[in-house]
């Protein structure tokens, strides 16, 4: 294994561990070392020594290619992962929700073996999009020590650069990524790390938890209003729903209540939300990071309920006085959304036949009072 002055501890090769980790720890002079099961990606990236990345820009919709050096792989079981965590002044995650919780006790191993032996700093980034990560880890660390170590930093980030594994004309299977736009971790948290010098990579900021939201309740429900509007429609892509002018309009209409209920909430500047809308439409419509509706309509139940983004959305609407009508409208495409195919989509469907519109409204999403009577109103249009 390579040994440079900084070292990150990459849990993940996917989409978001190429496009974001390997990417900017790499651009900063860090070297990566992943850690996967998988492995032969794992194997691929040690015979290659790297790694090829595409990218798709959000303005031209031209596509370029680089190949990403200075990184390795390990399988996450192995002693080598355990090595790289000792030594590393990162460890990002970025494995998914089933992931993180099921490697939690392999990485509460490692930082015991770790404290055995070294008090150097070590920030712990948390990329997944879950909300209950950080406390999650937080509270398994405080288990695990009685308080958080004086060196362990951890931060939840929010991840900006959408992904994916695609397919290239005589290229083959690579990871795309849009524009790169910096990680977004917390500021007290990050405080001396390498990184700090990169704002082009890296930006730090007092509330992260903002940030995050702010991405839910945009980013993420975008791709709700995309999928749940597109599908009854017969779209299969994300370019391809935003190509109809009443789901555009939709679109545009739900975000924009959504962004003045989070402008409301947290404090962000107007003509900042509006210029991130504008942006992100524009990332919505890229060519060269087309989505499949049916991935971002997977889970259905889960992105029903009332932490989540269109919810959660509508709630913080009516908080601030803000009328969510076409956020209702996207809420009532995702409960009549008729995807058996997807992860949870019968079970949805099943549920819907049993309890009806009105059930899922109030069991699932927790709609009552005047939430409910003004979504039954949008229902009966």
């Amino acid at each position: 294994m390579k040994s440079q002055k900084s070292l990150c501890l990459a849990l993940g090769l996917g989409a978001i561990g190429k496009a974001v980790t390997g990417y900017a720890m790499t651009k900063a002079g860090v070297h990566v070392t992943y850690a996967d099961i998988a492995q032969q990606a794992i194997d691929k990236v040690n015979s290659d020594a790297g790694y090829l990345l595409a990218t798709a820009d959000f303005y031209s919709g031209r596509v370029t290619t680089e190949f990403i050096t200075g990184v390795d792989a390990v399988h996450v079981e192995s002693d080598e992962a355990k090595q790289a965590a000792i030594s590393a002044e990162y460890i990002v995650s970025a494995v998914g929700p089933k992931g993180f919780r099921a490697l939690l006790p392999r990485v509460i191993g490692w930082l015991k073996a770790r404290a055995a032996v070294s008090s150097a700093p070590l920030y712990y980034l948390i990329f997944e999009n879950d909300h209950d990560a950080l406390g999650l880890l937080e509270e398994t660390v405080k288990d695990t020590f009685g308080k958080r170590p004086e060196w362990l930093h951890i931060s939840k980030c929010s991840i900006e650069r959408m992904s994916k594994q695609t397919e290239i004309p005589e290229v083959g299977s690579v990871i795309m990524g849009e524009t790169f736009l910096p990680i977004i971790a917390d500021r007290k948290e990050t405080e001396g790390c390498s990184l700090c010098d990169r704002p082009d990579l890296f930006e730090r900021v007092d509330d992260v938890t903002a940030y995050y939201y702010r991405k839910l309740l945009t980013n993420n429900l975008g791709h709700a209003v995309l999928s749940y509007a597109g599908h009854p429609k017969g779209y299969a892509t994300t370019v391809e729903a935003m190509s109809d002018p009443e789901i555009h309009d939709l679109l545009q209409r739900t975000l924009k209540e959504s962004a003045a209920a989070v402008c409301a909430h947290w404090g962000f500047e107007r003509e900042e939300m509006d210029r991130h809308l504008e942006t992100l439409m524009l990332r919505f419509s890229n060519p060269g990071l087309t989505d499949e509706l049916s991935r971002l309509g997977r889970d259905p139940i889960r992105k029903l309920s009332s932490d989540e983004r269109i919810v959660y959305a509508v709630r913080l609407c009516y908080e601030h006085s803000i009328c969510p009508d076409a956020l209702l409208e996207t809420l009532l495409h995702a409960v009549r959304y008729t995807n058996p195919a997807v992860e949870r989509g019968q079970e949805l469907i099943d549920l819907r036949e049993r309890i009806g519109e009105e059930g899922i409204l109030r069991t699932v999403c927790g709609a009552e009072g005047r939430f409910l009577e003004d979504a039954l109103r949008v229902a009966g249009r």
